[in-house]
């Protein structure tokens, strides 16, 4: 029981960082209409001569402005997010994956959230 209290406290997010969270999960879902697929890869399969499906690859300026941050993101701030977001399993499977204790993977994601929350202020999207 105290360990479930603990793990919801870990993982409250701020209300400044809940927008930049829902586009990251957006972001890393693919959720762009096009399916599953992130837009470089279905690019490189349709280079390849792969026939996708009739949708549109469009991105939506604040996922494309999401890739463009995060290309340039530090090493920290990425592995966090692309682990979080992406790696299946328990938020202990996740830290060690990171080589972080699970206290210490919460304070990761919060701050690349931030980060990535400030550098897309920076480009003009208010989260």
């Amino acid at each position: 029981m105290i360990v479930i209290e603990v793990e919801q406290r870990g993982a409250r997010l701020d209300v400044e960082l809940r927008g930049v969270n829902d586009l990251a999960e957006r972001y890393y879902r693919g959720q762009r209409g096009g399916g599953p697929l992130h837009p470089l890869e279905a690019m490189r399969l349709m280079h390849d001569g792969a026939v996708l499906g009739g949708a549109s690859l469009v991105m939506p300026d604040d996922e494309l402005a999401f890739d463009r941050v995060r290309a340039t993101a530090p090493v920290r701030e990425k592995a966090t997010l692309d682990v979080w977001y992406t790696a299946g399993g328990s938020a202990a499977q996740k830290a060690k994956r990171l080589s972080v204790s699970r206290a210490t993977l919460y304070l990761h994601w919060k701050a690349a959230l931030a980060y990535f929350r400030g550098r897309l202020h920076e480009k003009g999207f208010k989260l």
